[in-house]
């Protein structure tokens, strides 16, 4: 089993109080870093210190759309190499 990264581990982010300072842009930069190094990513927003359901699911959307966009995504599940448990909130390269 492959060691977990939680996209909402301050200790190796810059997360500001204020909205709109890219706090989850650094999430999404951070999940699909760590997701790429080997990781299962576990999907937890900043606000309110990932406790907000519907926040997660945001974010969780967001990471798989940059994934799409830039790392073309549709390939790697048709291909069976990205595992995503919607369920959970989590991706894993596989």
């Amino acid at each position: 089993m492959k060691e977990r990264k939680n996209t909402n581990d301050v200790s190796c982010l810059i997360i500001s109080p204020k909205r709109k300072y890219g706090n989850s842009t650094r999430q999404i930069d951070k999940a699909i870093q760590d997701l790429f190094n080997g990781y299962t990513v576990v999907v937890e927003d900043h606000h309110d210190t990932g406790k907000n359901r519907q926040s997660n699911i945001l974010l969780y959307e967001r990471i798989l759309d940059r994934l799409e966009l830039e790392h073309n995504l549709y390939i790697l599940i048709d291909n069976k190499i990205i595992r995503i448990d919607r369920n959970k909130l989590e991706l894993e390269l596989i």
